[in-house]
């Protein structure tokens, strides 16, 4: 077990848990710098295996933030944006269903929430075709957040230091 662990501006002293702040008018600081001058080092802020748990955390918190902030279609002729909350989610998946209904009337639609590119939110009217292009790219999106997300966790793991694990943070797929 170490002595000192490292934290914002200054160390630990593990013995008591006391801080210790980086000032060298501290003696209790002049004994900390005085141990590293013997060739030791103080533990990290935090220990690797916490750093990854930490940055996973983060990941899964920035793709479900990605999936929720919802994602765009044209399946209306130009792009709309499309909300892919759980409950979207669940209305898209019970739009696309009924437009799978045999003998569905050739004049069938269903109405969806989406915003243009003024930025306007509206039901509007889909047809089957157009709904389930929409499923379509909502499940491409959503799966994309997913893959992105698995990606930057292979590379977590893979992290050797804190600087790596650091390093590792959530980008949303292109």
């Amino acid at each position: 077990m170490n002595t000192y662990r490292m934290a914002e501006d200054g160390v630990i002293r593990l013995a008591d848990s006391a801080f210790i702040p980086a000032d060298e008018r501290n003696s209790d600081y002049l004994r900390y710098l005085a141990w590293v001058a013997q060739d030791n080092q103080p533990d990290p802020l935090m220990s690797l295996a916490d750093a990854q748990a930490l940055a996973l955390s983060e990941l899964e918190i920035g793709c479900g933030n990605a999936i929720a902030a919802g994602f765009y279609s044209a399946a209306l002729g130009k792009p709309y944006r499309y909300p892919a909350k759980l409950t979207d989610q669940s209305n898209l998946q019970a739009s696309v269903l009924a437009s799978l209904f045999p003998s569905l009337a050739e004049d069938w639609t269903t109405p969806f929430w989406c915003q243009d590119a003024a930025g306007t939110w509206a039901y509007r009217p889909h047809t089957a075709a157009q709904i389930q292009r929409v499923g379509t790219d909502g499940k491409d999106a959503i799966n994309a957040c997913i893959a992105q997300k698995i990606l930057l966790e292979q590379q977590v793991a893979k992290a050797k230091t804190l600087a790596e694990v650091e390093a590792i943070t959530w980008t949303a797929p292109q």
